[in-house]
């Protein structure tokens, strides 16, 4: 039987973080640590097999540049979604407004996921797992939260309208999550927490933010490009596989 927590695996050399996706004991999340270009076919078989004696029965990789894919699509994986990539170069950030965001702390957690729940498609949200993951994606992590303003809080929105977390591995960020309440859209919620991550990345000596977002996510790209982030030539997938397919 397998642990339902998330576990460091080694597959010749080639170290995957895998673990339940939304606590499923049957599919499994798998985040290559190092260059995914440095899976072959073997490789990928011997992964999935380890998987399959863990009584999993399918794998969604987490988001992969697209160029490096090659030997997980020739053991079976196809593609479910595609992402752009972008990346801000992060030169003169202007520091934000003070208060216009605060630190998240563990009692808002319930709050961010109800209101992810909202902003994602069924796919895409995070239960406290998949939560609890994004936080320790990076070494460094700023996790913050936007409320509706004052005079707006006894109304039907919720504690927490919008929240972000931004991570640091190096000289690079990354804006890992970014969502607002679809009551609470269009107010500059999401602007104020991107302008608050990008500064704290660029006081750390961060020289390049990327994030990247579906490529239907038209509004979402939009807001990423008006903030200053630039599309990549090469983008992201996330595949998937079943075993009963590949093995």
């Amino acid at each position: 039987m397998r642990a339902d927590s998330a576990e460091l695996l080694s597959i010749d050399g080639q170290p995957v973080r895998v673990a339940p996706w939304r606590g499923s004991r049957a599919i499994a999340t798998l985040a290559p640590l190092g260059n995914s270009a440095s899976f072959d076919v073997d490789c990928v078989h011997q992964l999935l097999s380890v998987l399959a004696r863990r009584h999993y029965a399918e794998a969604i990789t987490s988001a992969l540049p697209e160029h490096e894919v090659g030997a997980f699509l020739a053991a079976g994986f196809e593609i479910k979604e595609r992402l752009w990539l972008l990346a801000h170069p992060l030169h003169a950030i202007a520091k934000p407004p003070y208060g216009a965001t605060r630190r998240a702390h563990r009692r808002d957690h319930s709050h961010v996921l109800a209101l992810d729940g909202k902003a994602f498609e069924t796919f895409w949200r995070l239960d406290e797992g998949s939560l609890h993951g994004a936080l320790h994606a990076t070494p460094r992590r700023r996790f913050r939260v936007i409320r509706p303003h004052a005079n707006e809080r006894s109304s039907q929105l919720p504690l927490v309208a919008g929240y972000a977390i931004f991570g640091l591995a190096g000289t690079s960020g990354y804006l890992q999550r970014l969502a607002v309440d679809p009551e609470y859209q269009h107010r500059g919620a999401a602007s104020a927490l991107v302008k608050d991550g990008l500064f704290w990345l660029s006081r750390r000596g961060v020289t390049t933010a990327f994030v990247n977002t579906q490529s239907t996510n038209t509004a979402a790209l939009s807001l990423y490009q008006h903030l200053g982030f630039e599309t990549q030539p090469s983008g992201l997938v996330v595949l998937g596989a079943r075993f009963g397919a590949v093995l």
